[in-house]
């Protein structure tokens, strides 16, 4: 079972945990694209805080050179896609099905 866990990140205020709301949906986070809440309906994608743009206010930092990612073939910033750095210390974010194609989104 999930914890509660209040979000209040970008001023927006939603609660996610195991509840479901009015309408059937869990709220599993916060999209750090759009700022609201993402919920088990909406096709979530889920991304690693490093793999966030820079501007981002979610954006985590790591470790990970470009020297790095072009030697494993791997794009990514997470340490977890680099198996000598065990698990990654940031948790994934879901980030909207929509959010993730979008065009319009800086971040």
């Amino acid at each position: 079972m999930m914890d509660v866990k209040l979000i209040t990140t970008c001023a927006v205020m939603h609660v996610a945990g195991p509840d479901r709301d009015e309408r059937g949906r869990v709220c599993i986070g916060h999209c750090p694209a759009c700022h609201q809440a993402v919920y088990d309906t909406d096709d979530p994608v889920w991304v690693c805080p490093t793999d966030l743009d820079e501007r981002n206010p979610h954006h985590a930092d790591s470790d990970i050179t470009e020297a790095m990612r072009k030697a494993a073939g791997c794009y990514s910033n997470c340490a977890s896609e680099f198996g000598r750095f065990g698990s990654c210390p940031d948790e994934d974010m879901p980030l909207h099905g929509e959010c993730y194609e979008s065009k319009i989104l800086m971040y």
